[in-house]
Formats: structure tokens, C-alpha cells, sequence
């Protein structure tokens, strides 16, 4: 088999995977009833920013997800299966950066199966079709470990950038997305201490925390 064969055919599984989380997460979308707290992020995005803002400052979420959701219900019908919409694609983006994520730390065929086991779970797939924040934090928790994972190997300016978005985003969706911002450095502790030729990547990477 050819590099290019190899190539095409592997770029065709993961695209066969996406569909696969894609349609695993649009199926039955709208056969369950809003739940309480489906319900109460309806009823949140209902209000103007200034009122969701005022109210999240007490509440158990940050405003990122009810900001988006808020001019998501703008521009189409208020309908159970288009509120879960945003959820599905976010859902399916979640694969994708696993797939990044898993490639950047094993490889090719790594990245496919962790994909392959995402875009089948059912853990994941039932926070895809709920008008809540869980997947949007998943995957902007993904992204920023992916991006972490490629500062270290290649000290990209851009995957910096990507790190410190992601992660501003995380903290903004999910208050215990703290625990990825743990995790972040103590990897970074751990890269520290394998002292790199080049530890400029490392040394820095805390610093995206601080800007």
C-alpha cells in the first residue's frame, strides 16, 4: 500500500467517525422532554445579557454557554431540538480535537481510536443532545490539552494562543473546569522535570495563565 493510499484512506476513516458521532448525536434529538434543568437554561437565555449576567454572578455557572445559547435563540425558533442543536455540534468538534489530542501524544492510528471510542460513548453522546454547558467544557478542555501538548513539542506561537483561549473559554463555561487548568500544570511539572533541550516552551507555558 502507498503512503498516499495509507494517507487517504485514514483521512476517510476519520471522516467516516465524525458522521458516525454526528449521526449518533442528531438521532432522536428532540424525542425526550426539556428536563429541570434544560428548563432553567431556557428560561435563562430568555432575558436580555445584562439580566442572564446579573444572574449567573449568583448562580452555580459562569455565562459563557447562556452568552452563546442567548443569540443562538436570536436567530431561529425556540423548539427542543433546535436549543439542543448547538450541543450536537459541539458534541461532534469534541471528537475531532480528541482525534488532534490522541495523534499529537501516540500518533495516527491513536487518534482514530480515541475518536472511534468518543464518538460512541454514551456518556458523552446523552450531554450532546441536552441544552447544557457539560459538552462545550469537554471540548474546550480537549483543545486546550491539545494545544498544551503541541507548545511543548514544538513551541508554536499559535498553539500558545490556542492554550490560553481555550482555557479562558473553559473557565468561563464550568467553574470545576478548574481541574483541567490542574491538570495542564502538572503535566507541565512533569515535561519540567525531563528537563528539554530547548526548556523555553515549558518555562513559559504558566506565563499564558498570567496574560
Amino acid at each position: 500500500m502507498t503512503s498516499k493510499t495509507s494517507s487517504t484512506g485514514h483521512w476517510l476513516a476519520l471522516l467516516l467517525i465524525l458522521l458516525l458521532a454526528w449521526g449518533l448525536r442528531i438521532w432522536g434529538l428532540a424525542d425526550h422532554n426539556i428536563w429541570w434543568d434544560e428548563g432553567y437554561t431556557t428560561w435563562l437565555v430568555r432575558h436580555d445579557v445584562g439580566q442572564m449576567n446579573h444572574i449567573t454572578a449568583t448562580d452555580t455557572h459562569p455565562p459563557l454557554y447562556f452568552w452563546g445559547l442567548h443569540a443562538w435563540r436570536g436567530v431561529v425558533d425556540e423548539s427542543e431540538f433546535l436549543l439542543r442543536f448547538p450541543s450536537v455540534v459541539f458534541g461532534t468538534l469534541a471528537v475531532a480535537a480528541v482525534y488532534g489530542l490522541a495523534r499529537a501524544l501516540g500518533g495516527r492510528r491513536a487518534g482514530l481510536l480515541a475518536a472511534l471510542f468518543l464518538a460512541v460513548s454514551r456518556f458523552a453522546i446523552t450531554w450532546s443532545q441536552q441544552t447544557r454547558m457539560y459538552i462545550l467544557a469537554a471540548l474546550l478542555a480537549t483543545l486546550a490539552l491539545w494545544a498544551a501538548v503541541r507548545y511543548w513539542q514544538t513551541g508554536s506561537r499559535r498553539a500558545w494562543l490556542g492554550y490560553v483561549l481555550a482555557m479562558t473559554a473553559g473557565l468561563m463555561t464550568l467553574y470545576l473546569y478548574v481541574s483541567v487548568l490542574i491538570a495542564a500544570n502538572l503535566a507541565w511539572l512533569i515535561v519540567w522535570c525531563g528537563l528539554p533541550a530547548d526548556p523555553s516552551p515549558v518555562v513559559s507555558l504558566p506565563l499564558a495563565e498570567s496574560t
